[in-house]
């Protein structure tokens, strides 16, 4: 399969329709149509999902971390494949379900690795194998998550 330059991981990252507060890819370090792997780096304790969340000892909570993987695994890989398909942009994969397995906690300021490997695209349904690591490779997250096309 042949690699996106940096040019296009940019565009594709670029039309993620989540915004910040609630963007959670920093960068696309490799990009095909059968996989992907990004980065992303948490924000402090200040931000606003660690606020109620074990105040006394911030820990990143799994839905946020769910979501950087489906961001990645779903969002931004159904996007190259639209792309590549010549598909109407006006399309996007939204994330569907879920099913992972935790086996770190996560913590403010940490940089999470995510990669994900499409497992089947097709009827407007996206089905990635993914994994999240934390920079020294130590597995935080894997599983399987799934999207849906949708018009923008």
């Amino acid at each position: 399969m042949a690699e996106a330059d940096a040019a296009a991981r940019e565009r594709v990252r670029q039309l993620i329709p989540q915004k910040p507060p609630f963007h959670f890819i920093d960068e696309i370090t490799s990009l095909n149509a059968d996989s992907i792997r990004a980065r992303y780096r948490l924000p402090g304790a200040e931000a606003w999902f660690y606020r109620g969340h074990f105040p006394e000892r911030p820990i990143t909570p799994g839905v946020i971390l769910i979501e950087i993987m489906a961001q990645t695994a779903v969002v931004a890989l159904g996007v190259y494949n639209f792309i590549l398909m010549n598909e109407d942009l006006n399309q996007l994969s939204v994330f569907a379900e879920c099913e992972m397995e935790f086996s770190q906690m996560v913590l403010p300021e940490t940089v999470l690795i995510v990669s994900g490997e499409k497992e089947y695209l097709r009827r407007g349904k996206l089905k990635s194998l993914c994994n999240m690591e934390l920079e020294d490779g130590t597995l935080v997250a894997s599983g399987a998550l799934s999207g849906v096309a949708i018009q923008r």
